[in-house]
């Protein structure tokens, strides 16, 4: 009998050490204190379930997770599951889910084996500091679907509040499907409310928040693709982040994205997202973009709204298609296959943003079919080459009236490392050319970037998966000069191109790149088929300005939002170039004075506005302007006086 009560002793002591060792795994895995789980009524402490990583990122290291449901091939596992009352297979899920604390992620789906539909709602929130989330290995995200997992979202609401708590993350083959679905992640300030010692970088192991030479800041991505060929698809639904981003593309290679008929959107301060500064136009956006197009991604847009952005979208890699939603829509994943046939509402892609969209890297930017896009500065900012602007049936609006605005990239200004941006912009006063800062004609772009040196080849090797599995070989590595997410490198060619087709588009057209030991690019201006510009298109120096116009030669990472905004004055640095083609019956109606390197009139027009007559001079000296003729040199267009 003693010898029972003993054995029986031990048993229950050991239990509750083991119940012990349970709760506090789960409370290190978030620093705020007890986290918990409701679901249909029923509350629990979210304890840790398993320790690894929920996508192929393994370069944290091992993260704690409480997961809500674990799904792997189609099947629950109990063991890793918070909610699940036994394994098994399992096709439909019905959330009812409220989760405080980090670290709590409501579903993981991995592997082939695994077709998931969810319904119903989550809401997920936490105070924490943010070291203890992260949208690369998945912790803290409400939905992760990886490794060839097919998630449907369906009539679903979601939402999150704290660094990284992302509704989603579609990683690895994965294919994730958005439907009439209302998503809002608020994420936080990580200024204020970010762990002590945070540095902003480019540091995917630490980074929960943009790299601030992007001229954001924020706390959250609603949805982030990682690994290879990842799909997204968002329908009939409405997307909004606090700040950072809507929809974003990061390490990995080859995603797709699509969306239709959807709101994407970024919140003002006023309704707890981010300062956009303090210009006049400022409490209408946030700060964040819409979307980001790294590793070759492809993106597709058919009747979608962007609102209260920075920028509609950022590229470092990859090309976007705006369009209309007319008529039947169909839908590929990244491995083109069909995903399903939509039939539009027949709307226009509408862009409401500062700025329409920036480049700090190669891409192809497509604005189609009757797409919108209203700025309040450039419709297009190029700060390095090898980017394709190209306005087909489009309508161009920018209170600025700048159409595209190429400068040199000012986050090589402000400089850093990949573990650390500095942490104030300067530049010295006056207009470059005043101030000694014109970069020598034939200095290698490569040669004079400065700033953030180039990042790692290959990536880092995968390690063991933990419960999801083992991982495959890594996907590409950091381009030369920063991790996808971060500022981007100048991806190879330094030629911007800008194509306008079939429209009447208004607006300033400025090369002002070349400066700051930056070699200055070449810009190649196309005006085709049924297409007029009205406007200047020039070389000219650039400096930059807050939001009376004044020169803004020192700003910190407090003041993100003075970065991209610049003053032009028409100058001929040397190493900068221009060459304008007008064919298929173009015209070009020169408003003002515009410095350019070769003029092609072919099959096309150029005049004055109103009627004005032309006067061009070449190399000082004036010529005519004939029909068929190429011209090159230094050559000054303007009005005559």
């Amino acid at each position: 009998m003693k010898t029972t009560l003993l054995i029986q002793r031990f048993f229950l002591t050991r239990g509750m050490l083991l119940a012990s060792t349970l709760v506090l795994g789960g409370l290190c895995a978030n620093a705020e204190g007890t986290s918990t789980v409701t679901a249909k009524g029923r509350t629990i402490d979210a304890v840790t379930t398993f320790e690894g990583t929920a996508t192929h990122y393994t370069r944290r290291g091992n993260d704690r997770f409480s997961v809500g449901y674990y799904v792997k091939d189609g099947a629950i596992i109990k063991e890793y599951s918070l909610l699940a009352d036994k394994d098994g297979p399992v096709s439909n899920l019905d959330l009812d889910i409220v989760a405080q604390g980090e670290g709590v992620d409501s579903v993981i789906a991995t592997g082939k084996g695994t077709g998931l539909t969810l319904t119903g709602t989550i809401s997920a929130s936490d105070n924490g500091d943010g070291k203890n989330a992260s949208d690369f290995s998945g912790l803290g995200v409400q939905i992760v679907a990886s490794d060839y997992a097919n998630v449907k979202v369906h009539s679903m609401k979601i939402d999150t509040k704290g660094f990284l708590r992302a509704a989603l993350v579609c990683d690895n083959y994965a294919r994730v499907l958005v439907e009439d679905s209302t998503i809002t992640t608020l994420g936080a300030n990580p200024l204020t409310q970010a762990w002590k010692g945070y540095v902003n970088s480019a540091n995917q192991n630490i980074m929960l928040s943009p790299p601030w030479v992007l001229g954001i800041q924020g706390g959250v991505r609603a949805a982030n693709m990682i690994g290879n060929k990842s799909t997204l698809t968002v329908i009939h639904s409405t997307v909004t982040s606090g700040g950072w981003a809507v929809l974003s593309t990061d390490e990995g290679t080859s995603p797709v994205m699509n969306v239709v008929d959807t709101t994407l959107q970024i919140l003002p301060a006023s309704k707890g997202g981010m300062s956009s500064g303090k210009y006049s136009y400022s409490s209408k956006y946030g700060s964040g973009y819409g979307t980001y197009l790294t590793g070759n991604a492809h993106q597709n847009f058919y009747g979608v709204t962007f609102n209260g952005l920075t920028y509609a979208g950022i590229y470092t890699g990859g090309e976007g298609n705006y369009r209309s939603s007319n008529g039947k829509i169909e839908l590929k994943d990244a491995q083109g296959k069909a995903i399903e046939t939509v039939t539009g509402k027949g709307k226009p892609t509408t862009v409401n943003s500062v700025f329409g969209f920036m480049s700090h890297g190669q891409g192809t930017v497509n604005v189609l079919d009757g797409t919108v896009v209203n700025t309040e500065e450039a419709i297009f900012l190029a700060k390095t080459g090898g980017v394709s602007f190209v306005a087909d049936s489009a309508v161009l609006n920018s209170a600025s009236g700048i159409i595209l605005q190429m400068i040199d990239n000012d986050d090589r200004t402000v400089g850093g490392s990949m573990d650390g941006f500095k942490t104030e912009f300067n530049e010295a006063p006056g207009w470059p050319s005043e101030s000694g800062n014109v970069t020598k004609a034939g200095t290698s772009a490569r040669g004079q970037q400065g700033g953030m040196p180039g990042g790692q080849a290959g990536g880092a090797p995968r390690g063991p998966r933990g419960p999801g599995g083992p991982g495959g070989p890594a996907p590409d590595g950091p381009p030369p000069d920063g991790p996808p997410g971060g500022p981007g490198g100048p991806g190879g060619s330094s030629v911007v191109k800008l194509t306008l087709l079939n429209g009447n588009y208004k607006g300033n057209v400025f090369n002002g790149s070349g400066y700051y030991t930056q070699s200055g690019k070449a810009l190649e201006v196309s005006i085709g088929k049924e297409a007029t510009l009205s406007g200047p298109i020039s070389l000219t120096e650039t400096r930059h300005v807050d939001e009376t116009g004044k020169q803004n030669t020192r700003f910190t990472i407090n003041e993100y939002y003075y970065l991209g905004h610049v003053a032009n004055r028409n100058y001929r640095n040397g190493s900068s170039t221009i060459s304008v083609s007008l064919k298929d019956g173009g015209v070009w109606k020169v408003t003002g004075e515009s410095l350019i390197s070769k003029l092609v009139v072919d099959k096309g027009a150029i005049e004055g506005a109103n009627g004005a007559k032309l006067v061009m001079k070449i190399n000082g000296k004036e010529e005519p302007i004939k029909q068929g003729e190429t011209y090159s040199g230094n050559i000054v267009i303007a009005l005559a006086k």
